[in-house]
């Protein structure tokens, strides 16, 4: 499932941008600048594998090997917010799509896109109160009991 503003590259989008830039041509001058602007620079190796890889159609989580060893682990934070009947702020409801989107509607443990079944939105340091975005990771429900069962 796509997220929202995620863009699909499908056959007919490509044909209606074909046809809506044929006989486009820059000017000398644009060319030129283009050129220039790119003139000396090259790119690192990481940024060479993650192109060739965006080519090839493999799907990489933004998130380092640390960071992934960190939402299993957790942190302690103490920010604490309106709470509700089930243990949760209020917050948490509202950010919970906006983390997802965020995320690219990929797990970030396993990087297996969404499905069918919505993803988890899975509090890092374990507090529930903490609602803060950085505190909030999107997971598959097989890596979230994962997360959940090293724990106990």
């Amino acid at each position: 499932m796509a997220g929202q503003g995620t863009y699909l590259r499908t056959p007919e989008i490509l044909a209606k941008q074909s046809a809506a830039h044929t006989g486009y041509t820059h000017s000398a001058a644009t060319i030129a600048k283009q050129r220039a602007s790119a003139t000396g620079k090259t790119h690192s190796e990481e940024t060479k594998a993650k192109i060739r890889d965006s080519k090839l159609g493999v799907k990489r989580s933004p998130f380092t090997e640390e960071h992934k060893r960190h939402i299993s682990e957790g942190v302690t934070v103490a920010d604490r917010s309106f709470v509700t009947s089930t243990g949760y702020p209020l917050s948490y409801y509202d950010i919970q799509p906006l983390i997802r989107d965020r995320d690219r509607h990929i797990c970030q443990l396993c990087s297996e896109p969404e499905g069918d079944e919505q993803l988890s939105v899975h509090h890092i340091d374990k507090d529930k109160l903490n609602s803060d975005s950085f505190n909030l990771v999107s997971l598959c429900r097989p890596c979230h009991i994962r997360v959940h069962e090293r724990d106990k």
